[in-house]
């Protein structure tokens, strides 16, 4: 678990930190959404008050915020992603930004997959610029999954025209939309 290593961090915290995020990675793997969030969480509160370097503060706000996306709390969700927002706004290091931008990303995967296209569009629009070209050079296939939810949402919003050259776009890489997603959706309608 190098995420949870820091020169002055507690070791009773970080020690619990660790294993109440392997418990959260193993109600993962069993489904267990419920139990994963109470795990991860009570390793936040470890991260926390152990003085834990930032990353490990990140990973958890990110699963808690996919889990809480999955679990159909919205406003939990985004709690989280602007919690990792926050932790990096003042920093400037390439894992800061990295942070940044793969939280932009998600937060318009996640209004995209709710149905709020007002706000995707507005996150896809940010992460886009963030670093868009990155994500063409190293995971084209993600790529492409966003432009396409991203033009979608245009439409949706009546921007049809602005949609127009990303399908353009879409369809003349094609073959980057073919491989298997590893992309796991949020639930578009609640119980």
């Amino acid at each position: 678990m190098a995420i949870f290593i820091n020169g002055c961090v507690n070791p009773i915290n970080k020690r619990n930190a660790q294993k109440y995020y392997q418990a959260g990675d193993e109600a993962i793997a069993n489904g267990d959404l419920i139990h994963a969030k109470k795990m991860y969480s009570r390793a936040l509160v470890n991260a926390k008050v152990g003085s834990m370097k930032p990353e490990a503060k990140y990973h958890l706000y990110m699963k808690l915020g996919r889990i809480s996306g999955n679990l159909c709390e919205h406003e939990e969700a985004e709690k989280y992603f602007f919690d990792i927002l926050n932790l990096y706004k003042d920093v400037d290091t390439k894992i800061a930004k990295n942070a940044i931008f793969i939280t932009t990303l998600e937060l318009g995967q996640f209004n995209y997959d709710k149905g709020n296209n007002t706000k995707s569009i507005k996150y896809f629009e940010q992460a886009l610029t963030l670093d868009g070209k990155g994500l063409k050079i190293n995971s084209p296939t993600s790529y492409y999954e966003v432009l396409t939810d991203y033009s979608d949402a245009l439409v949706k919003t009546g921007k049809s025209n602005k949609a127009q050259s990303i399908k353009e776009e879409i369809k003349d890489n094609s073959q980057h939309l073919t491989k298997e997603s590893t992309y796991k959706r949020y639930p578009k309608e609640c119980k």
